[in-house]
């Protein structure tokens, strides 16, 4: 009988932030989060973003032009919204009553059910 090792996991690590950056800040803003992209790649990490523009574009182009890769968690239905620096689309159609949901409700949802079971300590 053969033991089967698991290999570890890479740690993966959302970047959030503007999808249409604007403004004076917009291009630091982009060149900060292609920078991000940059060193969570070079630190073995996967890069997951909402996969469309803005910062999320920006931080995967960065990944992946050092050879990383990157999960784009996509509201809509169809993977061909991805950003062409996204090495792994997923097309979740989030919608409730026709309007796209918020990854960020979703999750602001799971932390709000979890404090009511006293599953989160303050």
């Amino acid at each position: 009988m053969t033991a089967v090792t698991a290999r570890p996991r890479p740690p993966h690590v959302a970047v959030i932030g503007d999808g249409d950056p604007r403004g004076p800040e917009a291009h630091r803003i982009l060149e900060w989060a292609e920078e991000v992209g940059q060193l969570l790649a070079r630190g073995g990490a996967v890069v997951v973003t909402g996969g469309l523009g803005g910062v999320m574009r920006a931080a995967s182009r960065g990944a992946q032009g050092v050879g990383g890769a990157t999960i784009g968690i996509l509201p809509g239905a169809d993977a061909a919204e991805a950003n062409e620096f996204v090495t792994i689309p997923i097309a979740t159609g989030l919608t409730i009553g026709g309007l796209r949901v918020s990854k960020a409700w979703l999750i602001g949802q799971e932390y709000r059910h979890r404090a009511r079971e006293g599953r989160i300590a303050e």
